[in-house]
Order: C-alpha cells, then structure tokens, then sequence
C-alpha cells in the first residue's frame, strides 16, 4: 500500500481574523506547567461534573502509573485503540495566528511514552495502559485533520471500559442542529483551579456549524470540521469525544475535540473534528490492531463495508481507492483518489490534470468560491471580544515522492 505526492507549490495564508487556540497538553497532576512548558495562567478546561461512570473517556498521560503529567483525553474505540487528537504526540510550531487553510503539522521527531488511563482519577495506579503506537491520517493539515489512533501495548480489560461506538455515516448531519451533546474529560475545572486528572463531563452541548455546509468561515474552521458555542472547554480537554450518550450502554462518537476559544477569563466554543469522514481509516485500523493482539474486532467495524472510492473521493491510502492510486496534489494536506492522466492531460469532466514527478495525475479542483464569515465566526455571541489564539505554525514545504503507507 502507498501513496503518491505531488511536488506542487502550496501558497501559505495570511493571518486570522480569529485566531484558534489548540485544546492542547493539559498541566502536570500537581499543577504548574504542562509537559510543553505552558504557563497555567493561559489555560483553564472542562467545568463539569465528575463522571466515574463513563468508562469509555480516558486520559492522556506521560510520565508513570500515579504520577501524570496530563497530555490530552481520549476516547475508547476497542480494547486496544483510543482515539485522540494528533498534536497530542506530533509537534506544533509555536507560532500564533495560522489560517487553516495552510496549518499544517509536523511530525514528532521522537514520539513521547504515553500511557492510557482508564481510571476515573489519574493519580492512581490502576487502569495506565502503554501505548504502543500512534496512528495519525495521510492529511497533515491542522484543521480537519487533528485526529490520531493510539494502540496499547496490553488490552484494555474487558470488564474495565465499555468502547464508545464511532458514528460512521453523514446521516446525522441534516439534523445537527438538534443533537444535544456531552463531553467526558480530565482538565481542570477553571483557569487557575489544580483539579486537573479527574473524568468530568458537561452537557447539553449544541452544534453550532458544520463545514461544508455553508455557514464556516474557512480561516477559522477546515473541513471535516464542527463548532460548538458555549463555554467551558478548553486546554487540557483536547482528545475528548463529542457523544450522544441518552441511550444506556450505547455512547455515540460524533467528533474529537480539537481546538476552543477565550473570552477573557472564559473559555467559549470549540472546534471537533468529525469522525465519519475517516470512517474507512479507523475501520482498517481497529480491525489491524485486533488482529494483532489476536482480539476480536468490534462489531461496529466488522459490520463497516469496506467499499473502494470513487475518483475525487477523500483517501488515506492507495486500498481506499477503486484506482488503487491515492495522491495529493497540495503537498500531503489533502488526499483524494486518482488516476494518471490521458494523451494530451486529458482527464474525466469536472478532474483537472496534475504534473507530478513521476506521472501526471486527475484531481477535483478545489473549490473557487469563499463562503462567508458567518456562523463559525459569530456563534451567536459578541466574537469581537473574544480572541481565539493558537499554538499551531506554518512550516516549510517538504517534498515527497511514493512512499510507503504508515497506517
């Protein structure tokens, strides 16, 4: 399996009207700074209720089994993959005021020892699983992509979680507006409170945008992207899981926090990344993961048709593509499935062609047209007080050529 990028020029963006601020590491269990040496007067996380019950959440942590130094939440898909946010391992450039439509990550040099939590309090000793390894998309961009898969080393007890399942299918979109929402996380309960490590929860969350349909303003939230309004997420909570848990027993995973706002000394709004666009990612990965702990896989993913993509669709390796060819024609932000060109760069209607290193390739142009600043900006609240800072960065542009698949 593989993937092709071309070597095409990418224009980075300006600077944001509303800058984002990465949900990022949470403090160290004593309080102080977090493991990225933020200051804990720029952070404050989740007010909510604490919630032992949700076994389904857990932490993120390094250091070792009752000492944590908090990194994120997480969410449990199987007995041996949780899934988080990728700038939870890979590194962020410390830069502020990065457009999401040229944000792009770079990967962690050496990768930290994380541990899974269960266990509803971090500083216990109980419930910390090693990771084994992280798992993040083709996509290196920022927005829309901040999603990664962690598989431990040793599974998760099957009387010690209850898996969330994944809502795998765009369905729900059309009724967003009326979904009510709950997020379990481990952050502390204010800006300045040392709380942090313990499972709470905050409900009745509403969906205030999702992209792509018209209301985002493409500098402030990427595709495969939701907002949120209200208050009360912020750093340390990045990697929890946006649920519809109404139904005992069967919690439901519509997105991975990502990303929330400030307003003075509030925390306002929040950024998730959807999880259904990645659907046919995470089923490959949880059914590999299983296999190789010879665990049985979900039934949620064994049920998941594993469908070959049309031309144009979104990928993440060359299997995903009926073309067998999965390429990126903007320097490894986006992926889709392709196919060489014909004589003379010729390609189907609606597909432009791309000169690569190796062989010219059809792509779907991207969008011309520029929604407007609306809903993901306003959120029904006063936006010009509220600063939406970020701890991501632009980086310079590598080139790459086939290469193996990493997922």
């Amino acid at each position: 399996m593989g993937r092709l990028l071309l070597d095409l020029p990418v224009g980075l963006g300006g600077v944001l009207a509303l800058a984002l601020t990465i949900a990022a590491c949470g403090l160290d269990a004593g309080g102080g700074t977090s493991e990225g040496g933020e200051p804990q007067s720029a952070r404050q996380t989740l007010v909510g209720t604490e919630a032992p019950e949700a076994t389904y959440a857990v932490a993120i942590c390094a250091g070792s089994p009752g000492t944590c130094a908090l990194r994120c939440s997480g969410i449990v898909l199987s007995r041996n993959v949780v899934a988080t946010v990728r700038h939870c391992v890979d590194a962020l450039p410390d830069r502020e005021d990065v457009d999401c439509r040229s944000a792009t990550f770079v990967p962690a040099s050496v990768e930290p020892s994380l541990y899974v939590v269960t266990d509803p309090n971090v500083t216990q000793t109980k419930g910390w699983h090693p990771v084994k390894r992280m798992v993040a998309p083709a996509s290196t961009s920022a927005c829309g992509a901040d999603l990664a898969l962690l598989v431990v080393d040793d599974a998760i007890g099957e009387f010690e979680v209850t898996p969330a399942v994944p809502v795998l299918d765009d369905g729900w979109i059309s009724e967003a507006s009326r979904q009510s929402l709950s997020v379990y996380a481990f952050g502390a309960t204010s800006r300045v409170a040392t709380d942090q490590g313990t499972r709470r929860v905050m409900r009745g969350i509403k969906i205030d945008c999702v992209a792509g349909t018209g209301c985002e303003d493409r500098k402030v939230l990427g595709p495969n992207e939701i907002s949120i309004r209200g208050n009360g997420l912020c750093s340390g909570d990045s990697g929890a899981a946006a649920i519809d848990d109404r139904e005992p027993g069967n919690a439901r995973i519509f997105g991975i926090l990502s990303r929330a706002g400030a307003q003075g000394d509030a925390c306002v709004g929040g950024v998730f990344e959807r999880i259904d666009p990645w659907a046919p990612w995470i089923v490959r990965n949880v059914k590999q993961a299983a296999e190789e702990a010879k665990l049985p896989a979900p039934s949620w993913a064994d049920s998941f048709p594993l469908v070959p993509a049309a031309l144009g669709a979104t990928c993440n390796d060359d299997v995903d593509c009926a073309s067998s060819k999965c390429a990126s024609a903007d320097v490894g932000r986006s992926w889709q499935c392709s196919e060489p060109c014909g004589a003379n760069g010729t390609c189907s209607d609606g597909f432009e062609c791309k000169q690569g290193e190796k062989e010219n390739l059809c792509f779907r142009p991207p969008s011309s047209s520029e929604p407007p600043s609306s809903c993901a900006a306003t959120s029904g609240r006063s936006d010009a007080a509220a600063t939406w800072m970020v701890a991501l960065g632009v980086v310079a542009l590598v080139t790459c050529c086939r290469r193996r698949a990493t997922s």
